[in-house]
């Protein structure tokens, strides 16, 4: 059986009533981020060695962010958490966690390459990559995007209408220069986008797009989930399936059910009696080549005319006779 996951505006009204419910938490863990990154970017600007604090504040922003994105999970679940709990979890799969985000940027950059719209589309589909590292710490780094990717297959669409659903919000948030987003709109839109990866991660569990062996380490290869028959009366009437002997091959020879079990088998019908071809005739000659002249037919010869006998000669009289 399909199970349909929530829609939009549920996810999200169960994101509000779970951020309000610690609101203190959920806006220190994102300001602290920001706050983090920004002393981050200063200290890059250091004369010498800014380079190097560059590129090591970098993966520490890096795995940060994808610790507060798992901390947001805890959050759309109603587990309480602290407003430092994604500083302490720093060291745990330090380097998976890197590498997998950075097997993600590397692909979506190739993508991007291509052109604008298949680099957002891989992006949607690469989104809930964090979320998975975060939270699932069997998972092997490269193998978090292929989830990913098997997980939003047919959902790419609700996961860019759910980040639409927000662009008002930060419109007003810039109007109040960043006050709002701090205090309401940031805890807002990561545990909505928590909630989203839940509710898709249940999605998939259920109508076996992936399996809990996979998520907890183990990457089997994947076999899509079997076809499900339509509801009664869904795309017209129904028909039972054929059975096997009623429905050979096509091209085949329909073939007669096999007699039950015990009957005695059948009988077959005696041969009939020999009876010898007619003779054949004798082939027609070829056909002249074209162009050639056709062959002459004889003429009909008559038949020979019986010689009359000679006529005798009257005596000549003597010379000097009479006649």
């Amino acid at each position: 059986m399909v199970v349909f996951m929530r829609s939009r505006q549920e996810i999200k009204a169960h994101a509000k009533q779970m951020f309000i419910a610690q609101r203190s938490p959920t806006i220190l863990a994102p300001l602290l981020f920001l706050l983090c990154a920004g002393v981050l970017g200063a200290v890059a600007m250091i004369p010498g060695i800014g380079w190097l604090l560059c590129i090591a504040g970098t993966f520490l922003v890096i795995v940060l962010a994808v610790n507060l994105e798992g901390l947001f999970v805890k959050v759309y679940y109603g587990q309480p958490i602290t407003p430092t709990e994604h500083f302490t979890e720093l060291k745990t799969n330090f380097l998976r966690k890197l590498g997998g985000t950075y097997w993600m940027a590397l692909w979506f950059f190739l993508w991007y390459l291509l052109f604008f719209v298949p680099g957002i589309i891989k992006l949607l589909a690469y989104s809930m990559t964090p979320y998975i590292l975060a939270n699932h710490p069997n998972v092997q780094a490269t193998d978090a995007i292929k989830l990913s990717m098997r997980m939003t297959k047919g959902h790419k669409g609700k996961i860019f209408m759910l980040f639409l659903s927000f662009i008002g919000w930060q419109m007003l948030s810039s109007l109040t220069f960043g006050i709002l987003g701090i205090l309401y709109v940031t805890p807002y839109f990561y545990t909505s986008f928590a909630g989203f990866f839940v509710e898709l991660r249940n999605l998939a569990l259920t109508n076996g797009v992936i399996n809990q062996s996979e998520l907890d380490g183990g990457m089997p290869q994947y076999a899509p989930p079997p076809q499900q028959p339509p509801p009664p009366g869904f795309g017209g009437p129904q028909f039972p399936p054929a059975a096997p002997h009623l429905a050979p091959p096509y091209g085949a020879p329909m073939q007669p059910p096999a007699p039950p079990y015990g009957a005695p088998p059948p009988q077959q019908p005696p041969a009939p009696p020999y009876v010898a071809p007619p003779p054949q005739q004798p082939p027609a000659p070829p056909a002249p080549p074209y162009g050639a002249p056709a062959p002459q037919q004889p003429l009909p010869q008559s038949p020979p005319v019986p010689e009359s006998p000679p006529v005798p000669e009257p005596p000549k009289p003597p010379f000097g006779g009479q006649q």
